[in-house]
């Protein structure tokens, strides 16, 4: 990477990073990087209206695939269920989420959580609620050519990756989603 120093903002944002990541029975666990004047609005009724329009679809197997990996979450303890309390005590977040289905025989089907849906028009969504941190983007150029430098190359197959990022005990009432117990 290029030696161009971070800016303020992104500077503060690795610095929390540094300080508030663990690592511990192969997952990272982490509090999340809310900005100091930050506090989201709770997102229950823009989860609940999207929940009812997956309800809706049309593929009679989708709630079956749906329900199939989420039980995976849980039984890898990715996820794991709660009681539904929706308070507006800006301690809580409900993420709207949807299937996105692809013809692949690995992942036909995965869910997307959108932490930048918004429960109305002043709110505040999760994202930015949160530092950024630095935009890497700028730097894949230099990475490439370095890349290219040598006979060799190494690549890691990262699948899975943001699962395996386990939400401090003390924010993960921000992360949650809401599913159907029985969808049928």
């Amino acid at each position: 990477m290029s030696n161009e120093p971070f800016s303020h903002l992104e500077a503060g944002a690795v610095d929390f990073f540094k300080c508030n990541t663990r690592y511990a029975n192969r997952r990272y666990t982490m509090q999340l990087p809310f900005k100091s004047d930050s506090q989201t609005q709770i997102n229950f009724g823009r989860a609940f209206a999207q929940l009812i329009s997956l309800k809706k679809s049309k593929d009679p197997q989708l709630f079956t695939k749906y329900q199939a990996i989420l039980d995976k979450y849980i039984k890898e303890g990715l996820i794991k269920l709660v009681e539904l309390e929706p308070h507006n005590d800006g301690q809580m977040n409900y993420l709207p989420h949807h299937p996105v289905l692809k013809n692949s025989t690995s992942t036909p089907m995965r869910i997307v959580f959108n932490a930048s849906a918004k429960s109305g028009p002043n709110s505040k969504t999760l994202n930015e609620s949160w530092y950024t941190g630095p935009n890497l983007a700028l730097k894949i150029q230099s990475m490439i050519l370095r890349f290219r430098e040598k006979p060799f190359g190494q690549t890691e197959d990262i699948s899975k990756a943001f699962l395996r990022i386990e939400i401090a005990q003390e924010h993960s009432d921000y992360c949650r989603f809401l599913f159907f117990k029985d969808p049928v």
